[in-house]
């Protein structure tokens, strides 16, 4: 089988051995990759050092169907996206992001557009809470789970509607007897709202309406799951609760 090249982000590694390390990939044309690099570490390799979180480079790789693990055999770093470093809270998006990701899609499966949303996520100067709301709806979007919002149009910002994990969708009046209704303020609607169109529409969201937004749809992803997402925590706090 011939070598495979392609575009990739690194959403997770450790260590195999003192030399070589197991990575986990988010390439553009094969989706999420789990490989082996062996002799990733050393000074001298085609590994430009090794892999680390959030690193961007071309890596070529080898895959049989029979085997869970990828042979890694080369990997050039083009981005580090270390200004994320320079700011806490961004660096700690950027991890929430790439643990939703591995979570999010299954393996060797390509998902090119989910790949360019994470690109463009890693290379901002900071990741603001407008910046990971968009991010995660368009996973939800790609993945098919986004919440139908069609039934909130009437919903003012200061009003409360009811969200339905288990339907996907919003009601204005908390119903009996149907299961989980999570509270959601009407401004975090209207925020939600505006990402839907191709244009970007004016919103009068704040931080706060927007970090209400990204916490909700990081408590329906979770709900999608069926297992809370590790990095949320150091993003959201309690707020992931009901995504409020």
């Amino acid at each position: 089988m011939p070598p495979i090249h392609d575009d990739a982000i690194c959403l997770r590694h450790s260590e195999w051995s003192e030399t070589s390390q197991h990575a986990t990939l988010l390439c553009r044309e094969h989706g999420l990759v789990r490989g082996l690099a062996r002799g990733s570490r050393r000074e001298r390799s085609a590994f430009s050092g090794g892999f680390e979180l959030l690193a961007r480079g071309h890596v070529v790789f080898y895959e049989k169907a029979s085997r869970e693990l990828a042979n890694i055999t080369a990997w050039d770093l083009t981005h580090t996206h270390s200004q994320l470093r320079k700011d806490l809270p961004s660096l700690w998006r950027g991890m929430f992001a790439v643990d939703l990701m591995q979570r999010a899609l299954p393996v060797r499966e390509p998902h090119p557009r989910s790949f360019d949303e994470l690109a463009a996520l890693l290379a901002q100067d900071t990741i603001g809470m407008e910046s990971l709301t968009r991010y995660q709806w368009a996973l939800l979007d790609e993945a098919g789970h986004k919440p139908e919002l069609e039934t909130t149009t009437n919903i003012g910002p200061q009003s409360v509607a009811f969200f339905l994990p288990e339907a996907g969708r919003f009601e204005a009046d908390k119903p009996a007897g149907f299961g989980p209704a999570w509270p959601v303020r009407g401004r975090t609607l209207a925020a939600l709202r505006s990402i839907t169109v191709s244009q970007r529409p004016r919103t009068d969201a704040n931080e706060d309406t927007w970090t209400r937004s990204a916490a909700f749809l990081c408590a329906h992803w979770m709900w999608v799951l069926g297992r809370p997402i590790p990095a949320a925590g150091a993003v959201f706090g309690d707020r992931i609760e009901i995504g409020e």
